[in-house]
């Protein structure tokens, strides 16, 4: 029986007209529907229980800042610098990231559905927790990221580097991984219902035998001292 194909990830719903809105027009409790935001400076500021609804947000620099219960459904994020952002209790559907500083986010305990981050900086992003279904990241930087404890279900991860990121106790189910580097990663061992391409077949065995305590050496007696 052929496997069926993995789900594919929404689109955000970009109908309808969009108003122009400043950056520093958004403040706690602020909702907003159909707009455009951005460019703009929001550097370091705390905003609570924010919910934009068909919206893009360009060029928009939000280094720093913390958002505490945002609520984002059908939105792009497109050039913009979130580097070092705190995501609270956040809540994410129909989301796009393309092209964006993301280096050291902090996003435990994330709820995303249809999540795209694409050609993204995503380095030392914290998703502990983190639950996620239905997604892709592609093409990103995702060195030193932190996934303790995730949950990622029906999701692509491909063509990124993971090299040095912490896997340990995530839960994966049907997660493709084609391309994507792993090295020095840990939890690898504890990897299951993934899928990867052959050309990763080296990468992914030999840290995992090595857990098993499995060896590899030539020589059955085990002597590697090289007397003659």
């Amino acid at each position: 029986m052929a496997k069926a194909a993995r789900a594919a990830v929404a689109e955000p719903d970009m109908t309808g007209a969009r108003e122009a809105v400043e950056i520093d027009d958004v403040d706690d409790d602020t909702q907003l529907d159909g707009v455009t935001i951005g460019p703009g400076v929001a550097v370091g500021r705390t905003i609570r229980s924010l919910v934009l609804e068909r919206a893009t947000v360009t060029g928009v620099r939000l280094a720093g800042a913390t958002l505490e219960g945002p609520e984002l459904i059908d939105v792009v994020f497109e050039d913009c610098d979130l580097a070092g952002t705190t995501f609270i209790q956040a809540t994410m559907r129909r989301v796009e990231f393309r092209r964006c500083r993301l280096s050291g986010v902090v996003a435990a305990d994330l709820v995303a559905t249809d999540l795209s981050i694409t050609d993204c900086r995503a380095d030392e992003i914290w998703l502990r927790a983190s639950r996620l279904d239905r997604c892709s990241l592609s093409g990103c930087n995702l060195a030193g990221s932190d996934w303790y404890g995730a949950r990622v279900a029906r999701s692509r991860i491909v063509g990124c580097d993971l090299d040095g990121a912490e896997l340990s106790a995530i839960e994966l189910d049907d997660v493709a991984l084609h391309g994507t580097s792993l090295r020095g990663a840990g939890g690898l061992a504890a990897l299951r219902n993934v899928v990867i391409d052959s050309g990763q077949l080296v990468e992914l065995a030999v840290p995992v035998l090595a857990a098993l305590g499995i060896h590899v050496d030539d020589d059955p007696d085990g002597d590697d001292s090289g007397d003659a």
